[in-house]
Parts: structure tokens; C-alpha cells; sequence
């Protein structure tokens, strides 16, 4: 191949990949809530606050700035304030819980994490996140004590708190090969966020990535519910995991009986799926979010 014809080939790659990053999808239109679903989401929610702790937040406690904020996207965790997770004298700095006291108390290896402010975007409003703004800009980032592999906030996150710089629109963040596990719905959580800040829109490669998460992991019902969201509205396949009764019983809210861990979707083993008997209650915030997240406010 001459010089002449590989640069040709190297420019017009180089083109597609600038148009690709361009490019937007738009949500599609939320689909006719199947009525069964309404239901148990109705129920889930009505048994829901039983499952909570003493504050009426969900998720083991130094996991619930982001459990809880899904549950309250969700529709759940009514008596729950989110704010009392931010500190009183340091406006902008944020906590795990609304105690402050997972790092000093030795249950978590930091104050806070870069997953509780993916949580936090869902819910936050304008000043709020005006404050997590000027609290990172003048901590170059830094959110809190612990290592910087999990206080550092990084620039995907950042933009949910900066306001979105459409004119610096990069896909470049997105990890190939895919990530798994909890980083896995991290990045669908930012996905979602991303989308939000555009007016409900992803980039191609954004969707590429929705659908080879939702192939990984296919009884993830958020993977899916957020792929579908934006590929064709077809949310069948989200339904048919909230709706199985070996996850989600129609008549109460899930036990471990049902399956092991406390939050389903940031989980990839076998082993989380099926029962066992470790004791862990069940808030369903997995079910709420994820209900949400393919058919909108219920």
C-alpha cells in the first residue's frame, strides 16, 4: 500500500471517529407502564421504609450516599434527607452516610467515594451541586479523606457538577475493554448522567457501550433498561427480570432467600444471584431504580 492511499485511510478513520463523537441518540419515548409493574413497584414501595435503618436510608451504611440516592430517584426512601450527608461547615464536602463516621470509625477506607457522587447526580439540585463545584475546585478534586483512587473525582463526574462542556464532548473516558462489577455500573450510572446533562442524549459509542453491558450481564435489568432507553424504547426485556418472582416476589419485598447480595445491578458473580443465608436485609432500591430508569416516575 503507497503512502499516498494510507494517509488517505488514516484521515478518513480519523473523520469517522470525530463524527462518531459528534454524534447524539436521543432518548425514545417512555413505554405504556405495564400495570402488574405499577403494582409491585406500588407495594415495594408501601413495604419498603420497614427495610430501612433507624433513618430511614437504604443500603449497608457506608454504601448508602449512593443507595439511597438511587433510592430516591427510584420513588423510595420517603423519610430520608440526602443532605444531612453533606457537612455542615464544609459546604460541598460530602459523606458516605448521614453519620460522617465510616472513615473515623474505621468501617470504610474513606470519607467518600467517586460511586456516592454518581448516586448523589441523581438527586442533588442546582445549588447543591454549585457547592460540590466549589468544593472540588478548591481541593483540586480531592472529595475527602482516604485514597485517591476513590476521593479523586474524575472528569466525567466532574461535568455533572461543572455543567456540561458541549463544545469538549469526549468519549475518550469510556473504558474498552468494558469494565465489570461495580465499576461496570458506575459507568452506566455516568452513562445516564451524561445523558441527562444533554437533554437526554448518548453518543454512539456511549449506546455501543450500554448494549455490550447489557450482552455481559444479561439479568442486569438496569443494563438494560438504560440501553433500551436510548436504542428503541423497548423495555421488555427489563420488565421480564422485575417481574421474575425468584428475584422480585410479587406479594413482599426480596430476602436473601431470593438472592445474596443487597444491590443486584453493581454485581456480576453467580453466587450474588442465588439465595443464601447471610442474613442481608432486602430494600428493593435495585427494583425502584431500575423500574425508574425504563419507565419513568410511578
Amino acid at each position: 500500500m503507497n503512502r499516498t492511499i494510507r494517509k488517505f485511510l488514516i484521515v478518513q478513520s480519523l473523520t469517522s471517529l470525530a463524527l462518531v463523537g459528534c454524534a447524539s441518540v436521543k432518548e425514545k419515548p417512555l413505554p405504556v407502564i405495564p400495570q402488574q409493574l405499577a403494582e409491585k413497584v406500588a407495594l415495594y414501595k408501601k413495604l419498603q421504609p420497614d427495610f430501612l435503618d433507624e433513618y430511614g436510608w437504604a443500603g449497608e451504611k457506608c454504601d448508602s450516599a449512593l443507595v439511597t440516592s438511587l433510592c430516591l430517584a427510584g420513588g423510595g426512601c420517603p423519610d430520608a434527607n440526602i443532605y444531612d450527608a453533606e457537612s455542615t461547615t464544609e459546604p460541598g464536602r460530602w459523606y458516605r452516610h448521614k453519620l460522617h463516621d465510616c472513615f473515623d470509625l474505621g468501617q470504610s477506607a474513606s470519607d467518600i467515594s467517586k460511586d456516592m457522587f454518581a448516586g448523589l447526580g441523581f438527586v442533588l439540585d442546582d445549588a447543591a451541586k454549585a457547592r460540590v463545584k466549589a468544593y472540588g475546585e478548591a481541593h483540586d478534586w480531592v472529595m475527602g479523606r482516604g485514597p485517591l483512587s476513590r476521593t479523586y473525582l474524575t472528569i466525567p463526574l466532574r461535568w455533572v457538577y461543572t455543567g456540561w462542556p458541549v463544545s469538549t464532548d469526549s468519549d475518550s473516558w469510556i473504558p474498552f475493554p468494558i469494565n465489570t462489577g461495580y465499576r461496570a455500573h458506575l459507568d452506566v450510572l455516568s452513562i445516564l448522567l451524561r445523558a441527562d446533562a444533554r437533554g437526554q442524549k448518548t453518543t454512539p459509542l456511549e449506546l455501543k457501550y450500554l448494549k455490550l453491558q447489557s450482552e455481559r450481564v444479561p439479568k442486569n435489568a438496569l443494563f438494560h433498561a438504560a440501553y433500551h432507553k436510548f436504542f428503541d424504547g423497548d423495555q421488555s426485556a427489563a420488565k421480564a427480570i422485575l417481574m421474575d418472582e425468584r428475584w422480585f416476589p410479587a406479594d413482599k419485598l426480596p430476602t436473601d432467600a431470593n438472592y445474596c447480595t443487597d444491590y443486584l445491578w453493581s454485581r456480576d458473580e453467580p453466587h450474588d444471584l442465588e439465595p443464601c443465608e447471610d442474613g442481608k436485609r432486602k430494600d428493593a432500591t435495585d427494583f425502584l431504580f431500575a423500574a425508574w430508569v425504563a419507565f419513568g416516575k410511578m
